[in-house]
């Protein structure tokens, strides 16, 4: 008869007061490196884009990679690229860094932050277009899609991982 008193009087406290915080369920972690970050990616994307790079023949379809860095080293059956542009700016003073190198996974959707910079409204910038991107890469770890937010929590795109990675 104890044992019932106890087992709901836990019951009502984790009710009223929420679980212990060392008993609160923890999301798996991954992983998250910066493959390439630069200002100068891609003069003609206008708005920002987010997409996946699941295999190494998809790499060719992303203008935004500048050539001239070499191939990404990845192992595509474990890992996939995600792709950040910014869009065209028209003043520098414009970035995008990763803001966290783990990815928190939740039903499986990851949730990527990132560093939205912009330049304060005052500030002295240089007089030039730039086009920021950043290119990341990640475990696939049985991803169905990728939450890309800034540093406010802001989330700036979804992205849809394929089954196939």
């Amino acid at each position: 008869m104890m044992k019932g008193v106890h087992a709901i009087l836990l019951c009502l406290m984790v009710a009223v007061y929420g679980l212990p915080m060392g008993c609160r369920p923890v999301a798996p972690r991954i992983p998250v490196s910066v493959v390439y970050s630069g200002i100068h990616c891609n003069a003609g994307q206008q708005a920002f884009r987010a997409a996946w790079v699941g295999h190494p023949e998809q790499v060719a379809q992303q203008r935004a990679f500048p050539k001239s860095i070499g191939p990404i080293q990845w192992d595509p059956e474990k890992e996939g690229v995600l792709w950040l542009e910014m869009g065209v700016k028209p003043t520098g003073g414009y970035a995008l860094e990763l803001d966290d190198p783990e990815a928190t996974v939740t039903a499986g959707a990851a949730v990527v932050t990132v560093r939205w910079r912009t330049p304060p409204p005052d500030g002295f910038v240089t007089q030039a277009l730039t086009s920021p991107c950043l290119v990341l890469k990640l475990p696939k770890a049985d991803l169905e899609a990728i939450h890309i937010q800034d540093q406010d929590g802001t989330l700036r795109a979804k992205v849809q991982v394929p089954g196939d990675g």
